[in-house]
């Protein structure tokens, strides 16, 4: 009884190393086939970022360079121009015609200086005024809304004259030399000026100059 209770003790321990031996060989297996696994994808993913890479390179710089493209094409069209130098001066006006016929000589004296940039100005005949104004090509000008002092003329000729001037002189948008002289014109309007040998603008026309 006894020696058959010791091979039998034996024989159940030869079976569980056995099994353990066994056991530790499958996990082994199952770990080196995850790590195949897991190597496998991680090669995959490093495959697929390349070309997603390239393309995200190749697109942002598409973009890029048509920015520059535009911004070169805008710097050029910003660029502007002034009015010539032998426009550019102070002027004595000599004649109005407008809608309700010609105005020569004019009753009381009347300016217009043309010498500062982006900046017409000079005096009505009892008032000082100014505006801004823009210079294109061909003689082409805007002129800005005109603002003016709001002094009262001694005599009512005067007055008439003024507000005749000054809304002809709002609607010019050309200027040119004509021999010595200068032609301001528009719809419906022609300013006739010599050229102001006093080379003085006529009263101040502070308080009357736009922003």
């Amino acid at each position: 009884m006894l020696r058959i209770t010791t091979g039998h003790r034996l024989g159940t321990v030869r079976a569980a190393r056995a099994t353990s031996v066994a056991g530790a060989a499958g996990a082994a297996g199952a770990a080196l086939l995850a790590l195949g696994l897991l190597s496998g994808c991680a090669s995959g993913s490093s495959d697929g970022a390349s070309p997603g890479a390239g393309g995200s390179g190749s697109a942002s710089a598409t973009p890029g360079g048509d920015g520059s493209s535009d911004s070169g094409g805008s710097a050029g069209s910003s660029a502007g121009s002034d009015l010539d130098a032998d426009v550019a001066q102070l002027w004595l006006l000599t004649s109005i015609t407008d809608d309700q016929g010609t105005l020569a000589p004019p009753t009381v004296s009347a300016t217009l200086d043309l010498r500062e940039s982006g900046k017409v100005s000079g005096n009505g005949g009892c008032n000082g005024f100014g505006a801004d104004v823009k210079v294109g090509d061909s003689g082409h000008v805007t002129v800005g809304p005109i603002i003016s002092t709001k002094r009262a003329c001694a005599e009512q000729s005067a007055n008439e004259q003024e507000t005749r001037y000054l809304a002809a002189l709002q609607r010019a948008d050309a200027v040119k030399r004509s021999g010595e002289g200068l032609i301001v014109s528009g719809d419906g309007i022609q300013l006739v000026y010599a050229p102001d040998a006093t080379k003085s603008a006529g009263p101040s026309t502070d308080g009357a100059q736009p922003n």
